[in-house]
């Protein structure tokens, strides 16, 4: 995981980044290098054009997704994500907890050799 301060300049006093995250998340937003603005006034500016028409007329401005760059040296924590009914029901009912209403579908792309496990033994093989 030291790819991540190696190739983006970061550094951590704690350790090696796993995670970058890029995105209009309400709890850390991405700033455009060239501007100096937070990514979703960026977008706000004009939707239509940075979204595309189809994307910006469903939704509020926000990315629809959170791209996340991972740099797997090791397992990562199990994550689990809410469906997009159930998000906003905690979103509504939790903001504090959950401020992003959104689902969180996730795609993995490995730019290097990679293994990836997907589910749960049935509970008889464990």
């Amino acid at each position: 995981s030291s790819g991540i301060n190696a190739e983006y300049g970061k550094s951590n006093e704690t350790g090696p980044f796993a995670e970058l995250w890029m995105g209009t998340h309400p709890r850390g937003h991405s700033i455009v290098s060239k501007t100096g603005q937070k990514l979703q006034d960026w977008i706000e500016e004009d939707k239509n054009t940075r979204m595309g028409s189809e994307i910006s007329s469903k939704n509020t401005g926000e990315l629809p997704f959170l791209l996340k760059i991972l740099s797997v040296n090791k397992a990562l924590s199990l994550q689990l994500h809410p469906n997009i009914e159930e998000a906003a029901k905690l979103h509504a009912a939790y903001p504090e907890r959950y401020p992003d209403p959104n689902h969180k579908p996730e795609m993995a792309i490995a730019l290097t050799v990679f293994e990836g496990l997907c589910g749960f033994r049935p509970v008889p093989e464990i």
